[in-house]
This record gives structure tokens, sequence and C-alpha cells, in this order.
């Protein structure tokens, strides 16, 4: 790929391999077959006579598009190619075609067929293990990751009022889908950007693996120890393994190099950080949106993130303006990054730091998980080897229940110092049927506005938060804090028998 090719990459037409990743058309959006319908009548004599058959008796456009995948499919079964008469159909039509082709010719399970608002139209990592992706898999123990969900014990936001008509449901997209995402834009970026081969090969093995230490209970889990359970600080310990000097070395990776960029320094850091940002924005926005957008009235954030994937729906698609200058990444487009940053500023808000969506994750990490660990029942470098599934039956061994089963009636509040919080700790304390604790969030989020783009003057590359403070000052806004201490308490009267005893003990 030469540099200026990422802004039209989503245009193309064919599926396309970069490396040990496939990349399949982007799907067309509805209005893209107005009037492709008419065309493809005038093509019949360069169709399939099957495929013109089904056309002429069924000339509308929903039909005929339903008529095409399926022809596509059957073309890919055996693949043989992409079918000379794939050139005879409308653009609409053919992309579909090519995209229905590109899914079934491929055996391979590791497809995602979308990647939402990020106009790319999915992809297949290639895990052969000859490949660097596939003996990363093994070497780095990846398997792991697919059975630990990206956004661990955070739950729908639920708002006090609503406690007992709302159960606290969990996301369910898990970790190994978020680094083989990040990869996916990784690798991308590399090649659109012009890196050497080397650069592209440690870019997308540090994007593949920069999770690969995340501990069983994900985020959750890291809340007992931030610093012990630091993936990019510990990231090093994982090239200590039996065979992973030897695989470096066959694709030609510096290890230091390798650490580096997993650690955000330089330009491949700068493009990791962009990469991983795109991909847990894409699936913990599209996730939010779909399953909650209509129990959130009392949440404007919450509303804000619905309306303006709507009106952005290419909103994480910030990488297809990207260019590197000076040995720095610089984007082209201002306003696509700064409308990225605050739907990552708003999902922290109406989701990651949301009091009704933490609730459930601070009662298990600091609760359940604190006790466990004090105890030795469960040792912190355990939580390394486990899996989320592995963690729950360990929970369920010394306690008799499950996490699955830890939540009562939502009750929390906010504060704006340390002070009022312990004050009404101390009250609810005085009766011995609420067991009570107090988390302190910082008091600011990092907003990103850091990134450099193009400045309207000279078009010099400088900081959004610089070069354009008008669009910088809304997401800087919501990267505030709204009172960071939270103080969450549990009702035992609210629990289960078997969970009452443990709460009151610990």
């Amino acid at each position: 790929m030469n540099p200026t090719d990422l802004r039209s990459f989503s245009y193309r037409m064919s599926a396309t391999r970069l490396g040990d990743i496939t990349y399949l058309p982007e799907e067309p959006s509805p209005h893209a077959f107005i009037g492709a319908h008419e065309v493809i009548q005038q093509r019949l004599d360069r169709l399939p006579p099957e495929l013109a058959a089904d056309i002429r008796a069924h000339p509308r456009d929903l039909y005929i598009r339903m008529a095409v995948e399926t022809a596509a499919h059957l073309a890919a079964w055996p693949p043989h190619g992409v079918p000379q008469w794939f050139d005879a159909l409308p653009e609409a039509y053919r992309r579909e075609a090519e995209r229905q082709y590109a899914i079934h010719a491929t055996e391979d399970p590791n497809i995602a067929l979308g990647f939402p608002y990020t106009r790319l139209g999915g992809y297949v990592v290639d895990l052969d293990e000859r490949g660097m992706l596939g003996q990363a898999y093994h070497l780095f123990r990846l398997q792991r990751l697919n059975f630990i969900r990206q956004l661990a014990w955070l739950t729908q936001p639920v708002l006090p009022q609503d406690a007992h008509d709302i159960y606290p449901a969990r996301y369910e997209h898990n970790r190994l889908s978020h680094v083989e995402d990040v990869a996916a834009v990784a690798n991308l970026l590399g090649h659109g950007l012009g890196l050497s081969e080397t650069e592209v090969r440690t870019l997308t093995l540090a994007a593949m693996t920069h999770d690969a230490r995340t501990p069983a209970g994900g985020d959750t889990t890291k809340l007992l120890d931030r610093d012990y359970f630091d993936e990019d600080k510990h990231y090093g310990e994982l090239l200590a393994r039996d065979g992973v000097a030897d695989f470096l070395r066959e694709f030609g990776i510096d290890a230091a190099f390798l650490t580096a960029t997993v650690q955000g320094e330089g330009l491949l850091g700068t493009l990791l950080d962009l990469a991983d940002k795109t991909a847990y924005l894409s699936r913990d926005a599209a996730s939010f949106h779909y399953r909650f957008r209509n129990e959130l009235a009392d949440c404007p954030e919450g509303q804000a993130v619905h309306d303006l994937l709507i009106k952005r729906p290419d909103v994480c698609a910030a990488w297809r303006c990207a260019e590197v200058r000076g040995g720095k990444l610089v984007l082209r487009d201002p306003e696509a990054l700064a409308e990225m940053l605050r739907l990552r500023a708003l999902l922290f808000r109406s989701l990651y730091f949301h009091p009704g969506a933490r609730y459930t994750e601070w009662i298990v990490s600091h609760i359940v998980l604190r006790h466990l660990v004090k105890s030795g029942e469960i040792r912190k470098e355990d939580l390394l080897e486990w899996n989320d599934q592995e963690l729950d039956l360990h929970v369920q061994r010394y306690t008799n229940f499950g996490l699955g089963s830890v939540f009562g009636d939502p009750v929390y509040e906010g504060f704006d110092d340390e002070a009022s919080a312990e004050a009404r700790r101390t009250e609810l304390l005085a009766d011995n049927e609420n067991c009570v604790t107090i988390e302190r969030l910082p008091a600011k989020i990092g907003s990103g506005t850091k990134f450099l783009v193009l400045g309207p003057r000279k078009r010099k590359p400088l900081p959004l938060a610089e070069a354009y403070p008008e669009l910088a000052a809304p997401v800087d806004a919501l990267a505030r804090v709204v009172q960071p201490y939270r103080l969450y308490w549990v009702p035992t009267d609210s629990l289960p028998g078997r969970l009452r005893k443990f709460f009151a003990d610990t």
C-alpha cells in the first residue's frame, strides 16, 4: 500500500490480504442500492442463467440482493477464484458479492464479520502456525483471552430507582476479539503509512499481544493491585517464556523495540494507542448502543452516545486520516479525531465511570476477590493463568456461590471530597446490616486531545487542544469526573441467604 491509500481503503471492492490479516470489503449501505436494481436488469445476459432467472422472477431490489448473495455464496464453495460475472454487477451488488464470496471462501473461525463505526468491513486473522500471528497465538497463550470479557464486571448502568426492575446485565465481547481488532487496525496503519516490514511486524505483534497478561476477571481484577496487574509495565516478562526469543529472531523483531511499542513509546507506540482506542470504542459503543438504547432516559450522556452514533456512523474511523510527518503520527481531519474523543469521553461518563455500571464491579473486586486473595484462598499469580470461567469455579469452591450471583439492590452516592464520603460511610456502618466501601476515581481522565493534527496556519502539526481549542474544549469538559468519590453499599438483607453471611463476615 502507498501512504495515500488509507482513506480509499474502505472503498475497495475485493478482499485484501496484508500480512497475516485479510480485510473484507465494507458492507454497502442500503442507500447504495438505490437505482442499482434497474442497472442489473440490463446486464442479465452477463450473469449465470440461474441468477438471471431469479432476478427476472423477482425484480425488486431486496430480492435481487438476496439472489446475488446466494449466488456468491454458492460460487465460494468450493472456492475457485472470484467469478468473472462479478464484473457485470453494479458497484453496490458487486461489493456485496465480493464480501459474501470472501466470507464463505474461508473456513477460518477467526473471522470478524463487522467492525462497527470504523469503515472497515471485517477481517480474518490467519492463525496458521507457520505465520507470525499463529505462532504468537500459542506462545503468548492468547486462547485464554477468548474467555475473559473485555468489560469484565462492568454492567448495564442501573439507576437506584430502577434497581428492582432491571437485572445488571454484563457485556459479552471478549478480550481476544479486542486484541484481534487492535491488530487489524495497527497492521493496516503500518502498511498504509509506508512503514518498513520490520516496523509493521513489530506494531502488529505488539497489538496482538499487548493484553496477553490480562488477568482472569479483566479490569475488575486489576482493581485489586493496579501495579501488579499492569499489562504494559510487565510486558517484558512475557518475552522470557520458552520459545519466544527464537520466535522473535525468526521474524526479525527486537524485544526491546517491541516492549517500548507496547509501553507507548515512539511512533509505533502512538499508532498502537490509536488502534487500541479505535478497537475498544468500536465494540463497546456498539454493545452499549444495541443493548441499552431504550433504557437511559435519565442518563443524558448515554443518550448523547446514541445520538452521536446515529449522526456519525464512521465516528471510529479517524485512522483513515493518519499520516506520518517528521517521524510522528499526524491526523489530517481534526473534526474526525474530536468526534472520536468525544465518544470516548461520553462512554466514560455513561459506562466506564458510571456508578450504576461500576457497582457490581466494585463489590466483586473489593469485597469478594480482595477477601479471597487476602485470606490466601486465591493467589494473584493464579489470576494471570486462569480465565473468567476458571476464576468463577474457584470462587464457588471457597464461598459456595458464583460471581454471577453477586448482586443486590445497587445503592451508591457520589461526593466531591473524601471527608464527606468518609462521614457518610461512618454513618452507614453504624447499621450492622450494611457492607460499605468507597472508590476514589481520578479527577480527570486523559482526554486524548494531545494527538497531533494539522494546524489551521501553515498546516503545522500541533496537539488538537492547541490547534483547535474549540474542538478540544467539549472533550476536555467531559473528561472531568463528576463526584470522583463513590460510596457503594450493600444492604445485606437484599442478598440471598448464602451471600449474606459471607458479606457480613468480610
